[in-house]
């Protein structure tokens, strides 16, 4: 599915021109997991309609014109990136930042991922390896970034694991991490291995974790499928993410709010 192309300037006279509470959202792939939380979104802060702005980048230059939503409810979303390992986020005070490197991080938080795997041990296996594997390789990329460096972060996991291997490193991973800034890389690494599904670019995560249950003799689910899971199902992340769009756009009770 295409998103519509408008120009930021485009973009803030339909937004102006809004009739019930709307959120600026950076693509197609927001939408499409926004979409199955509209009921739940619903009954935090009443009727809200989407805004696909086209990204990150976009999101954050209309929310820079904020002033002309006076009598218009207009709240924001993005993706937080790599920006979880800076403080770059506390410029846009009143956008909603996801809690987690992207939307799809928000969705493989859910806890029924690892009760789609439990019951075979070889897939365990796999998954625990892969999320080592990718907390190195992404520990590498975020030094990188945090030294100014440029980080390669749209990389295919067939790229990074050895899928033939145990999912393991890859030797091109390897090399990466063996290249990178080595000041803060242990810190970096400690960090996102506690937290690896948070951190993690979500696209791999959820890469790795469809490539595994494939070495199951009935894959049961395709890519998009385990990613709507992750928000339709029993998810505290995704209650926190409502929660905070409901107070940046004004509960169902509530007048409608004026953002400064």
């Amino acid at each position: 599915m295409a998103a519509p192309s408008y120009s930021v300037e485009e973009s803030i006279e339909i937004l102006k021109r809004a009739k019930i509470k709307t959120i600026v959202i950076e693509g197609v792939t927001d939408l499409e997991l926004l979409r199955n939380l509209e009921t739940k979104l619903r009954g935090v802060a009443g009727e809200v309609d989407f805004f696909i702005a086209g990204s990150k980048a976009a999101v954050l230059k209309i929310w820079s014109k904020r002033e002309h939503f006076r009598t218009a409810s207009i709240g924001f979303l993005a993706d937080s990136d790599m920006w979880l390992f800076d403080v770059k986020t506390r410029e846009y005070p009143g956008v909603v930042f996801t809690d987690g490197y992207s939307i799809e991080n928000i969705s493989i938080q859910n806890d029924c991922f690892p009760n789609l795997i439990a019951h075979n041990e070889e897939l365990n296996i796999f998954w625990t390896n892969a999320l080592l594997s990718l907390s190195q390789w992404f520990a590498a990329e975020a030094a990188f970034y945090l030294e100014g460096g440029a980080p390669i972060l749209d990389l295919d996991v067939n790229k990074i694991l050895n899928i033939h291997g145990g999912f393991t490193l890859s030797a091109e991973a390897s090399a990466r991490i063996g290249s990178c800034p080595k000041g803060n890389w242990d810190e970096l690494l400690e960090k996102i291995q506690k937290e690896p599904l948070k951190y993690v670019r979500g696209k791999q995560l959820f890469n790795a974790l469809h490539r595994i249950m494939e070495k199951h003799d009935k894959p049961y689910f395709n890519l998009r499928a385990l990613k709507t899971m992750g928000v339709r199902l029993n998810n505290s992340h995704v209650d926190n993410l409502l929660n905070s769009l409901g107070e940046a756009i004004g509960s169902s009770s509530n007048e409608t709010p004026v953002l400064n």
